[in-house]
């Protein structure tokens, strides 16, 4: 914290997309999630949809660039 009573928050924030291998676009490559989780039920629910195919698509869950943030709080010193 500061002289002035400000202190300064970091926060990092990790997106994961989902890629195609072959490196198309489609309806679900490109798509960017907060957590990895999301990106993987999207893709959990696609590969459940079909069945014993070779003609599927297939896909990855990148880590794109971490945003970090930051705020800066005011806090009162008596």
């Amino acid at each position: 914290m500061g002289e002035d009573g400000e202190a300064t928050k970091r926060e990092t924030m990790t997106r994961y997309r989902i890629d195609r291998d072959d490196g198309q676009q489609d309806e679900i490559a490109g798509t960017s999630f907060a957590s990895y989780d999301e990106a993987h039920a999207v893709l959990e629910r696609y590969y459940g949809d079909l069945c014993c195919s070779d003609e599927r698509e297939y896909y990855r869950i990148v880590a794109e660039a971490t945003e970090v943030t930051e705020t800066t709080e005011t806090t009162e010193t008596q």
